[in-house]
């Protein structure tokens, strides 16, 4: 066991890192301000359409139906076939570039914000009442919500 120790600690000292890491031969972009895609290529129209990539693989859920449904339709590359990319490493599926106009989209939006606004409204002091949280303040404290949109 003692030889086992004298090898490890041989080892260890006989390695010498003396060089540099070599720099790389592009420009480093940090991950965070990287693209994940590249849009300018495709020539899309986002003034009058919203964008989605939509999951077709059965492991991470189809959801092109349920796009389909929702008036979403298929970008059509240059090449006259859906535009799609991979995901995952196997057999998982791809997801399709769709689109829905820019109309639509803020509707459905809209009716979201509807949603979150009877939530906030029906937010209301511990003993019952149905004052607005928006500008309650009782023993807990106060909260006070903002939004660009009011």
């Amino acid at each position: 066991m003692a030889d086992n120790m004298e090898d490890k600690e041989t080892k260890e000292q006989d390695v010498k890192i003396d060089k540099v890491t070599p720099k790389p031969l592009r420009k480093r972009v940090p991950v965070h301000k990287q693209k994940v895609y590249d849009y300018s290529m495709l020539n899309l129209d986002f003034k009058n359409f919203h964008y989605h990539w939509v999951n077709s693989s059965a492991i991470m859920g189809n959801n092109i139906e349920r796009f389909l449904n929702a008036g979403y339709v298929y970008v059509i590359g240059k090449d006259g076939k859906n535009i799609s990319r991979r995901i995952g490493k196997y057999e998982e599926g791809n997801q399709y570039l769709m689109r829905l106009p820019i109309d639509q989209y803020n509707e459905d939006q809209e009716e979201k914000l509807k949603e979150v606004r009877k939530i906030e409204s029906d937010m209301g002091d511990p003993s019952g009442h149905r004052s607005s949280a928006l500008s309650s303040s009782h023993i807990y404290g106060s909260v006070k919500i903002e939004s660009k949109n009011q």
